[in-house]
């Protein structure tokens, strides 16, 4: 899935997610929130070590 709201680094076991709306000074939408939701939910590994 493409993010246009959110930037995902993976490195080994770590992920970090950060906000990417700077026109909007990384305010919370409807869209950033599902877009947070989805890559947390991703492949059903809430709460397990990333691959």
């Amino acid at each position: 899935m493409s993010y246009t709201s959110i930037e995902v680094q993976q490195q080994s076991a770590v992920r970090r997610l950060w906000l990417n709306r700077p026109q909007a000074r990384n305010a919370q939408s409807q869209a950033l929130l599902h877009e947070l939701d989805a890559r947390t939910l991703e492949k059903g590994r809430v709460n397990q070590p990333c691959s």
